[in-house]
């Protein structure tokens, strides 16, 4: 994913993220790679309007114990108090992220789950939904 691409998924976030009400969540699959995706969940805090926090999960093939060990073992650098909400060893990852994580950096950091634990090539085309009720 180039600058500009991160630019577009951030603009997308960000139009999600107008609507919390409804319970926004993105799906953002590599195109004709249904295994390779990353779902981002919008979090509306609990005592206002605003946003919460981002909810990602994401594959966790081949891979086990703590995500965010997992996630540093691939030379990620996580955003400061980045916390792993679940997993399930070769299963899938849930982590959360603060809401004041810039949405370029974390369209790139999505961008990295994708290449380095889903397995998805530097140059996939990714496909993104929007959808509501989560």
């Amino acid at each position: 994913m180039d600058r500009e691409e991160a630019v577009w998924l951030a603009e997308m976030i960000l139009e999600a993220s107008a609507h919390l009400e409804d319970k926004p969540g993105l799906l953002i699959e590599v195109e004709s790679k249904a295994s390779q995706w990353v779902q981002v969940l919008l979090e509306q805090d609990e005592n206002s309007e605003k946003l919460g926090g981002f909810v990602l999960n994401f594959p966790y093939n081949n891979r086990q114990g703590d995500p965010l060990t997992a996630l540093e073992s691939t030379g990620m650098k996580l955003p400061p108090d980045t916390q792993a909400l679940e997993w399930e060893d070769g299963g899938f990852a849930t982590i959360w992220l603060r809401p004041d994580v810039p949405l370029v950096a974390l369209a790139l950091f999505i961008n990295d789950i994708l290449t380095r634990v889903a397995g998805a090539s530097a140059d996939a085309i990714i496909t993104v939904q929007i959808e509501h009720g989560y």
